[in-house]
C-alpha cells in the first residue's frame, strides 16, 4: 500500500511539472555607478524594452528585478536582486530569464556560457534582447561558445601584455604600487610621464635597525614591542604590527648606496 502511494504521488508531481506554464519570465535589468547617468543603458531604458519584449510574446512578467550601482563585475549569484533569479526558478516556475545584453546579467561570455549551461538543465531559457538568439538552440549555442572562446583569447592576451609591460617597466626602475617603507613619491616625472620615488634617510634608518634586531634573534613581535617604547613611529603614524615586520626583514636594501635618498 505504502509502495503504490510512492508511485501515485511520483506520477502526479511529474504531471503537475509538465503541466506548468512555460511563459513565466524574470527580467534583470543593472547599472553600474559610473553608467547611472547614460540614459541608453538607464535602468527605466532596459525595464522598458524587457515590458515590451514580454508584451509582443505573451510572457508572463513574474518580476522585473533592478539592481543600481552594482559592477557588472560581481558575480549574479551574489547581487542582492540577481540572487533572486536563482530562488525564483527554484520557487516560482521561472522558465525564462530576459535581459537587454550580455554584460548586464554576466561579467563575461565565459560566465554566461556556465550560467546558460546550468539553467538549461533546470529547464530554464535565457534571452539578451541585443542578440535576439535563444541559446537553447544549436545556433545559438554554437555562438556562446565561439564568444566565451574569443573572450578567453582575450583575456589571456591582456594578461599576457600586462605582464610584459610590468616586467619592463621593473626593468626601467620604476617602483610599482603605493609608497612602502623607506620610500616615497615625489612630484617630479620621469621622461615617460611617471611620478619617481626617492628613498627616505629616517625610514631606512629604522629598516636597517629592524634587520638588525632580527639578525641578532630578536622576534617579530619583540622587535615590534622595541619599535613602540623607542617611539619609533610606522609609515602612517599607527601600530607596528608583527606582519609589518616581517616584510621589512625580506626587503632587499643591497643596493641603497647607489640610490637617490632624501634628507629628512
Amino acid at each position: 500500500m505504502t509502495k503504490a502511494k510512492t508511485r501515485l504521488t511520483s506520477t502526479r508531481s511529474t504531471q503537475n511539472t509538465k503541466n506548468m506554464p512555460t511563459n513565466i519570465a524574470v527580467g534583470y535589468c543593472r547599472v553600474s555607478t559610473r553608467e547611472q547617468a547614460d540614459d541608453g543603458v538607464s535602468l527605466d531604458a532596459q525595464r522598458d524594452r524587457i515590458t515590451d519584449f514580454a508584451n509582443s510574446k505573451d510572457l508572463v512578467i513574474h518580476q522585473i528585478l533592478t539592481e543600481d550601482g552594482v559592477s557588472g563585475s560581481v558575480p549574479l549569484k551574489e547581487r542582492p536582486q540577481g540572487s533572486l533569479i536563482f530562488k525564483y526558478i527554484k520557487e516560482n516556475n521561472v522558465r525564462l530569464v530576459v535581459a537587454t545584453k550580455l554584460d548586464r546579467l554576466f561579467r563575461d561570455a565565459l560566465d554566461c556560457l556556465a550560467m546558460v549551461k546550468e539553467w538549461e538543465k533546470q529547464g530554464v531559457k535565457v534571452l539578451l534582447l541585443d542578440m535576439g538568439i535563444d541559446f537553447s538552440t544549436p545556433t545559438g549555442k554554437a555562438f556562446l561558445t565561439n564568444a566565451a572562446s574569443f573572450a578567453e583569447l582575450e583575456r589571456n592576451l591582456i594578461s599576457e601584455r600586462t605582464k610584459d609591460g610590468l616586467e619592463q617597466v621593473k626593468k626601467e626602475g620604476v617602483r610599482l604600487g603605493g609608497e612602502s617603507w623607506g620610500w616615497k613619491r615625489i612630484d617630479s616625472m620621469d621622461e615617460k610621464g611617471r611620478f619617481k620615488q626617492v628613498l627616505v634617510q629616517e625610514e631606512v634608518e629604522v629598516i636597517i635597525k629592524i634587520k638588525t634586531l632580527r639578525d641578532s634573534g630578536h622576534t617579530f613581535q619583540s622587535i615590534c614591542d622595541t619599535l613602540f617604547a623607542e617611539g619609533v613611529k610606522t609609515k602612517k603614524g599607527g601600530k607596528w604590527w608583527p606582519m609589518t615586520v616581517k616584510k621589512i626583514c625580506e626587503m632587499d636594501i643591497s643596493a641603497i648606496d647607489d640610490l637617490d635618498v632624501e634628507e629628512q
